[in-house]
């Protein structure tokens, strides 16, 4: 719960501040934590995944869903 408190107020100040363009930070929240909890369930060594990759792709993801763009 207390990292749920930390992330939406880091997503409310980032749509303030123009760092992040989210609709609705109590969505992104709960989004982005189901997202970075949500390996544990399916993560399976023996397939063809590397962690490095779910981790970057996962990383990209969490990025989109808060709008936020990387400069360049």
């Amino acid at each position: 719960v207390c990292c749920a408190f930390g992330l939406r107020a880091g997503f409310d100040a980032g749509a303030a501040d123009g760092t992040f363009a989210v609709a609705s930070a109590p969505i992104a929240t709960f989004c982005i934590l189901d997202l970075a909890n949500s390996p544990a369930s399916w993560y399976d060594p023996d397939r063809e995944l590397l962690p490095e990759q779910i981790s970057e792709e996962l990383a990209e993801s969490a990025l989109r869903i808060v709008g936020f763009e990387k400069p360049g």
